[in-house]
């Protein structure tokens, strides 16, 4: 019987490249048995109905997910896979089980009843914030330092990791250290030992899948230096279609779409501590007149005016 492993993607922990190297290897981790869905959005569409906060509820991308398949339909092509596969593991991985509540987790796959891990891989919280903030400095043309660091309620590791303890039990926990794994160049093979701790010939297979991915990346780096701006397609367009068709739609680019996420949460954080700042001060009517303003471009003058206040103070 195999068991469900879930991997908790945290931001700037190469997420959105262990996905993209489980995906571009399904076949190959499949035959040493390890299971991965044919379409990430499966893991997310899953991972998104586990999310109760209602202001994340109502975010734009986690209803993008949640139109573009249904609850149903993702949860049924994992019982199919729960039913049929006899390998080890069934790997889930997503960066929305970062906000997603454990006891809905829980709840959610009491349905298929396997025995159950969780792999989180978690990284120093001033690299994260530091990382982030280089990604936002960049992206906007500059380079500027950052000067200090602030506590992050998002990235306090001991919160996160004790609600899903409180819900999993702290043996179902696999615990990564991304700085060392980083440093030592090992985080995709350190991802792989903790979620199938077997060896054998799945060690074997590691290497050659990672030299072959490794490789095509280096092929995409050079890209440019081969062939200019020219780019050769496949011609297999039916199966580009049907991998991609589960697909969110859109014209962004994956590094635009995950500024703009890591954008939302660092908002949505700010907001918290804001309100909280001014709660304690015993000013919260006045943060609940200028929350809609923040985002600026108002008439401060008759804002001031209302709250029996001037621009000055």
């Amino acid at each position: 019987m195999p068991e469900i492993v879930l991997h908790i993607g945290l931001p700037k922990t190469a997420t959105s490249y262990l996905q993209r190297w489980l995906v571009a290897n399904a076949k190959s981790l499949k035959a040493v048995g390890i299971w991965v869905p044919s379409s990430q959005i499966i893991a997310h569409r899953l991972a998104v109905e586990t999310i109760t906060a209602r202001h994340l509820v109502e975010r734009g991308d986690i209803a993008g997910i949640r139109a573009t398949m249904t609850f149903e339909d993702a949860l049924a092509h994992l019982t199919r896979a729960a039913r049929s596969f006899t390998g080890r593991v069934l790997l889930m991985s997503s960066e929305y089980y970062t906000i997603a509540n454990p006891e809905a987790v829980k709840r959610q796959f009491a349905k298929i009843d396997l025995p159950m891990r969780i792999v989180v891989m978690l990284r120093r919280q001033d690299r994260i914030i530091e990382s982030g903030y280089n990604q936002s400095v960049k992206a906007m043309g500059m380079t500027y330092p950052m000067r200090h660091f602030e506590y992050q309620a998002g990235f306090d590791w001991y919160e996160l990791l004790g609600a899903w303890v409180a819900q999993f039990g702290g043996k179902a926990m696999g615990v990564l250290n991304f700085d060392r794994s980083s440093g030592d160049k090992s985080v995709l093979a350190d991802f792989l030992k903790t979620v199938d701790p077997e060896r054998g010939r799945f060690r074997s297979f590691l290497l050659v899948a990672l030299e072959h991915f490794l490789a095509n990346e280096y092929d995409k780096a050079r890209a440019q230096k081969r062939g200019g701006l020219r780019k050769i397609l496949s011609l297999d367009f039916a199966d580009a279609e049907k991998r991609y068709v589960c697909e969110p739609v859109t014209n962004e680019t994956p590094e635009r779409l995950y500024l703009r996420k890591w954008t939302r949460i660092l908002t949505d954080q700010a907001m918290v501590a804001l309100e909280t700042e001014y709660s304690v001060k015993d000013k919260k009517a006045i943060f609940e007149g200028i929350k809609p303003h923040l985002a600026g471009g108002e008439d401060y003058a008759t804002l001031a005016e209302s709250l029996g206040m001037t621009i000055a103070n």
